[in-house]
């Protein structure tokens, strides 16, 4: 059997796909990625960074808003619990601006913009550690106070769930560096 290989063709292409595929996760693996999760061994022994998060006090953050990220960081760094002894505690600061993005001809705001930043400071590791995280979310505001007020929260939670995630995998990372480096 013989296939005639046509510039263009349907073979071409996949073959050309994989290829790049290939060459993609080549690459991958020269550069040293590592899902930053995953155990590794450290020569006194075999070390997850989701040890060090479960061993992570999270300090109570001001506010509902500090509140509502505060619960996120425990569903994420302590999903067993609360640590009995901790060895590091985490200290986040949160910090939330609205801003008007639309306007309607009558000049008021159709429109707005939550950004979120939280600075997180890690202690227990040496030196402390800080991580920033920064998250955006919009809402349309509505003639109804109430309407728009909720459309408000619902993007800020939105915005602190993406800081969540984004602050555990920074502090994932730092640890699993830092055992990498012992």
């Amino acid at each position: 059997m013989t296939f005639d290989i046509v510039p263009g063709s349907a073979l071409v292409r996949r073959l050309r796909h994989g290829l790049l595929i290939l060459a993609a996760a080549g690459a991958l693996a020269a550069c040293g990625f590592q899902p930053v999760f995953t155990a590794q061994d450290t020569g006194a022994g075999v070390m997850a960074p989701s040890a060090d998060l479960a061993a992570t006090q999270i300090r109570p953050i001001a506010g509902r808003r500090g509140q509502i990220l505060h619960n996120l960081m425990l569903d994420r760094l302590n999903p067993r619990g609360r640590p009995r002894q901790p060895l590091y505690q985490l200290t986040t600061g949160l910090d939330v601006n609205v801003q008007s993005l639309g306007a309607r001809a009558d000049a008021t705001s159709s429109r707005q913009q939550v950004e979120v930043i939280a600075t997180a400071r890690l202690d227990g590791v040496g030196e402390p550690q800080t991580f920033r995280a920064r998250a955006t979310s919009s809402y349309n505001t509505t003639e109804s106070d109430y309407g728009s007020l909720v459309a408000q929260e619902d993007a800020i939670k939105r915005a602190l769930n993406l800081i969540a995630d984004e602050l555990t995998v920074k502090i994932a990372a730092f640890f699993r560096n830092a055992r990498a480096q012992t």
